[in-house]
Protein backbone atom coordinates (compact mmCIF):
# COMPACT_ATOMS: atom_id res chain seq x y z
CA UNK A 1 0.00 0.00 0.00
CA UNK A 2 3.10 2.58 0.44
CA UNK A 3 4.69 1.37 -2.28
CA UNK A 4 1.41 2.15 -4.60
CA UNK A 5 0.27 5.56 -3.09
CA UNK A 6 4.11 6.66 -3.30
CA UNK A 7 3.97 5.47 -7.02
CA UNK A 8 0.62 7.67 -7.46
CA UNK A 9 2.70 10.64 -5.93
CA UNK A 10 5.55 10.56 -8.04
CA UNK A 11 3.28 10.23 -10.91
CA UNK A 12 1.08 13.00 -10.24
CA UNK A 13 4.66 15.32 -9.67
CA UNK A 14 5.72 13.81 -13.15
CA UNK A 15 8.61 12.05 -11.64
CA UNK A 16 8.58 8.50 -14.11
CA UNK A 17 8.26 5.11 -13.78
CA UNK A 18 11.06 4.52 -11.82
CA UNK A 19 9.89 6.90 -8.72
CA UNK A 20 8.05 4.02 -7.40
CA UNK A 21 10.73 1.97 -6.10
CA UNK A 22 12.40 5.19 -4.80
CA UNK A 23 9.73 7.65 -3.31
CA UNK A 24 11.91 9.37 -0.54
CA UNK A 25 14.21 9.99 -4.20
CA UNK A 26 11.57 11.03 -6.00
CA UNK A 27 10.02 13.84 -2.89
CA UNK A 28 14.30 14.92 -3.19
CA UNK A 29 14.33 15.11 -6.90
CA UNK A 30 10.80 17.39 -6.98
CA UNK A 31 12.39 19.54 -4.03
CA UNK A 32 15.43 20.00 -5.98
CA UNK A 33 13.91 21.36 -9.05
CA UNK A 34 11.99 23.39 -6.97
CA UNK A 35 14.91 24.60 -5.32
CA UNK A 36 16.95 25.10 -7.80
CA UNK A 37 13.94 27.33 -10.43
CA UNK A 38 13.90 29.45 -6.56
CA UNK A 39 18.08 29.57 -6.13
CA UNK A 40 17.33 31.24 -10.04
CA UNK A 41 14.78 33.51 -9.38
CA UNK A 42 16.64 34.85 -6.24
CA UNK A 43 19.55 35.14 -8.33
CA UNK A 44 18.35 36.88 -11.29
CA UNK A 45 16.79 39.26 -8.75
CA UNK A 46 20.05 39.86 -6.84
CA UNK A 47 21.74 40.56 -9.94
CA UNK A 48 19.28 43.58 -10.81
CA UNK A 49 19.53 44.57 -7.48
CA UNK A 50 23.00 44.68 -8.02
CA UNK A 51 23.44 46.30 -11.71
CA UNK A 52 20.76 49.14 -9.75
CA UNK A 53 23.11 50.12 -7.08
CA UNK A 54 26.34 50.26 -9.35
CA UNK A 55 24.18 52.30 -11.73
CA UNK A 56 23.05 54.35 -9.14
CA UNK A 57 26.53 54.74 -7.23
CA UNK A 58 27.80 56.20 -10.86
CA UNK A 59 24.93 58.99 -10.95
CA UNK A 60 27.44 61.23 -8.75
CA UNK A 61 30.95 59.97 -10.99
CA UNK A 62 31.87 62.57 -13.90
CA UNK A 63 31.02 61.22 -17.40
CA UNK A 64 33.90 59.23 -18.65
CA UNK A 65 34.28 57.55 -15.49
CA UNK A 66 30.54 57.05 -15.16
CA UNK A 67 30.92 55.23 -18.87
CA UNK A 68 33.32 53.15 -17.59
CA UNK A 69 31.47 52.03 -14.60
CA UNK A 70 28.70 51.73 -16.21
CA UNK A 71 30.36 49.57 -18.73
CA UNK A 72 31.71 47.46 -16.01
CA UNK A 73 28.51 46.80 -14.41
CA UNK A 74 26.89 45.72 -17.60
CA UNK A 75 29.70 43.07 -18.35
CA UNK A 76 29.74 42.06 -14.35
CA UNK A 77 25.55 42.10 -14.63
CA UNK A 78 25.54 39.45 -17.65
CA UNK A 79 28.55 37.24 -16.28
CA UNK A 80 27.00 36.91 -13.11
CA UNK A 81 23.03 36.17 -14.69
CA UNK A 82 25.02 34.02 -17.14
CA UNK A 83 26.75 32.16 -14.18
CA UNK A 84 23.68 31.72 -12.52
CA UNK A 85 21.66 30.41 -15.63
CA UNK A 86 24.80 27.98 -16.65
CA UNK A 87 24.44 26.41 -12.71
CA UNK A 88 20.50 26.08 -13.01
CA UNK A 89 21.03 24.11 -16.26
CA UNK A 90 23.58 22.30 -14.70
CA UNK A 91 21.30 21.42 -11.77
CA UNK A 92 18.41 20.48 -13.91
CA UNK A 93 20.80 18.25 -16.15
CA UNK A 94 21.64 16.34 -13.24
CA UNK A 95 18.08 15.70 -11.72
CA UNK A 96 17.15 14.62 -14.82
CA UNK A 97 20.29 12.08 -15.25
CA UNK A 98 18.76 10.84 -11.56
CA UNK A 99 15.37 10.60 -13.62
CA UNK A 100 16.23 8.70 -16.39
CA UNK A 101 18.62 5.97 -14.10
CA UNK A 102 15.06 5.57 -11.83
CA UNK A 103 13.23 5.08 -15.35
CA UNK A 104 15.82 2.61 -16.88
CA UNK A 105 15.80 0.47 -13.80
CA UNK A 106 12.04 0.15 -13.95
CA UNK A 107 11.81 -0.54 -16.85
CA UNK A 108 14.43 -3.38 -16.67
CA UNK A 109 12.33 -4.67 -13.52
CA UNK A 110 9.50 -5.11 -16.23
CA UNK A 111 11.31 -6.93 -18.72
CA UNK A 112 13.55 -9.21 -16.06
Amino acid sequence: AVRSSAAGVSRALGQGAGAGNYPNLAKYLAWSSTLAVIFLIIGGILVLLVAGLIVLASLSMPGAQKIVVLLLAGVLSGFLALLIYVVYVATMAGIEIVRVLMDIEANTRKTG
